[in-house]
């Protein structure tokens, strides 16, 4: 079984992260860039965790100068439900 991580954790690869939160949301993947920082999440903060999926190769997860800083986790809605903001 892969290791789990915690916010604050330096990622040892990059990769397809599964996110386990506190009752809140059901899990998903995000990616992970190799020595990022794995973000808290603003609901359940330093309870999350991650696990590494599968690794991806540092040119796969970036395009060019093109990259998406991770930080903490959004709700959405307080209620559940609903969609992410849309970027203007």
């Amino acid at each position: 079984m892969q290791p789990t991580f915690k916010p604050g954790d330096v990622a040892p690869c990059s990769g397809i992260y599964q996110v386990r939160h506190v009752q809140h949301r059901l899990e998903h993947n995000v990616t992970i860039l190799k020595d990022d920082q794995f973000p808290a999440c603003r609901k359940c903060g330093e309870l999350v965790t991650f696990r590494l999926e599968r690794m991806v190769s540092e040119s796969k997860a970036v395009h060019g100068s093109f990259r998406v800083v991770l930080e903490e986790y959004s709700v959405w809605k307080e209620n559940g439900g609903g969609s992410p903001p849309v970027a203007a």
